[in-house]
């Protein structure tokens, strides 16, 4: 196990903490305050620890890694909350509410042991990544078109 840990801008640690394996060996990790190459660093991943914002959601569907998504609780509205629902009932992985932090490493040291349950994952990843986006956005615009239209006053112009 290799952690890359990017911790944002301003809570750069003085001293990366030592982690140890089961064996007592060291874990090797790197905290970065920032990337710019997160598609490098995502491709190379076996499984994803974030937030659930649609730019991360997105990277992560077209790398195709698993993810553990810890959904921000004071996003504006709690979309990330839906975001990370929407995400997990697709089959790209699982949520882990920032309340129960307590389970992440269960729940990811589980994911990790089982190459089958990742590669099912990876699959659903690959589905969703080769969906016609395109087409879900127009259709979703014609119906909002037609519902705007249908409850417009019949001397408004849309």
């Amino acid at each position: 196990v290799q952690l890359y840990v990017v911790t944002g801008m301003g809570r750069q640690l003085a001293e990366a903490p030592v982690f140890r394996a089961k064996d007592g060996g060291e874990v090797r990790s790197l905290f970065v305050p920032f990337t710019d190459q997160v598609p490098e660093v995502l491709s190379a991943a076996d499984v994803v620890v974030g937030r659930a914002g649609a730019g991360s959601i997105a990277e992560i569907i077209r790398c195709r890694v698993p993810a553990a998504l810890v959904p921000y609780p004071h996003a504006a509205d709690n979309h990330q909350a839906a975001n990370a629902a929407h995400f997990a009932a697709r089959g790209g992985g699982f949520v882990v509410p920032q309340t129960r932090l307590d389970t992440l490493l269960a729940a990811v040291s589980s994911l990790l042991a089982d190459p089958s349950r990742a590669a099912a994952h990876r699959e659903r990843l690959a589905e969703m990544d080769r969906e016609n986006r395109t087409e879900v956005i127009v259709d979703d615009l014609e119906a909002l078109l037609a519902a705007q239209t249908a409850s417009a006053p019949a001397s408004a112009t849309v």
